[in-house]
């Protein structure tokens, strides 16, 4: 009888974390108004590649009091970037005394429906045109 019940319990665990994930999925692929799954992902790529490199600003703001362009960045050792593109998308920072800008221009084939222009600042906000 206690085998039942444990059984029992484990298949309600197992569609409990099926109707999570699923839900999470579709949430994902919604909040990024895209319909190929290939296009979320490098969505969600190069909104973390922004996060990474308005973080290692603000880091750099907070110990040397500026903001820099990606070359200082790297220079620095702020980021390990080879260079300021990685895979289709560029990345360029404008600074100034009391702020930053930093965009990421897609270029390639793309969806009609995505974005080619992101773009974040140090308020960590992020827009897309």
């Amino acid at each position: 009888m206690g085998r039942l019940f444990s059984f029992l319990g484990l298949l309600a665990a197992v569609a409990v974390g099926a109707y999570v994930y699923s839900h999470q999925a579709g949430s994902i692929l919604s909040s990024t108004n895209t319909s190929a799954p290939g296009a979320t992902v490098n969505l969600i790529g190069i909104q973390n590649d922004l996060l990474a490199l308005a973080n290692a600003e603000r880091r750099h703001f907070a110990q040397e009091g500026k903001y820099v362009s990606l070359d200082e960045l790297r220079s620095s050792g702020d980021i390990d970037w080879k260079a300021n593109r990685r895979g289709p998308c560029s990345y360029n920072a404008s600074v100034g005394e009391t702020g930053f800008q930093i965009t990421a221009t897609c270029s390639g084939q793309a969806a009609s429906d995505t974005p080619r222009t992101f773009r974040i600042d140090e308020t960590m906000q992020m827009r897309s045109d």
